[in-house]
């Protein structure tokens, strides 16, 4: 671990400042599959992206997601990635290089979700951005996203669930910790999660269901569940 990686767990609080140029590096050696994960938001895809679609990624990150989309779809389309930290950005536009073509559009947009003005769109992306948002922030995304998706327009969700049994839960979380120090020291490992605290937040898969159901989303199924981790297919 670097000193700069070491400086991310000398705080009081979480935060993604300063680690954007790691972040890729730092999420595949928390999330056990991190990779098959994009791989099949990026399959996905297909059936939702079509000619001249809008797509948004809120919480985009290093855009690991948009480089999947690219892979799997070769028409005209916008993509509007989204994310409040600049940094993250940055090192998205740079990974996205390599993969621009001329029928593609790329709106870096550096904003908190709250503060972005949503355009009509085919297909809507959030990968672990809602841990961090609060009740009323999450429950207020996922209208805003309902209300501006076209008829047969997917939102892409994934997010960080607790098991309904506390014993299952306890399993999962010592196979993470594993995982985990396999690159990381168990210091590191208690240190990130006592910063988390007040900040991730988990819920369950039957409330999300349930919530999303109720705000419209008819067709709403799980397509990747592993361990601790949840991704849901919303089709309005």
């Amino acid at each position: 671990m670097t000193n700069k990686q070491k400086n991310l767990y000398n705080k009081t609080k979480w935060d993604f400042k300063n680690i954007s140029n790691y972040f890729d590096e730092h999420i595949s050696k928390s999330f056990i599959r991190y990779n098959d994960l994009q791989n099949e938001i990026g399959k996905l895809s297909q059936w939702f992206i079509n000619t001249n679609s809008i797509i948004y990624n809120f919480g985009c990150s290093t855009c690991e997601t948009e480089i999947h989309l690219l892979k799997n779809n070769s028409c005209k389309m916008e993509i509007n990635a989204i994310d409040n930290n600049k940094s993250m950005l940055d090192v998205g536009k740079k990974k996205l290089n390599k993969y621009m073509r001329k029928n593609v559009k790329i709106n870096f947009i550096n904003k908190n979700v709250e503060k972005v003005n949503i355009k009509k769109n085919s297909l809507s992306i959030s990968v672990l951005l809602t841990p961090f948002l609060n009740i009323s922030q999450r429950k207020q995304f996922f209208k805003n996203v309902y209300k501006n998706l076209l008829i047969n327009g997917a939102f892409i969700l994934v997010e960080k669930n607790f098991s309904p049994s506390g014993k299952i839960e306890n399993i999962f979380a010592q196979i993470i910790d594993e995982y985990k120090s396999q690159s990381l020291s168990f210091k590191s490992i208690y240190i990130k999660k006592k910063l988390l605290r007040g900040v991730m937040n988990s819920y369950y898969e039957k409330d999300t269901i349930e919530y999303l159901k109720s705000i419209g989303f008819q067709d709403t199924q799980v397509f990747f569940n592993h361990f601790s981790f949840t991704g849901y297919l919303c089709i309005k």
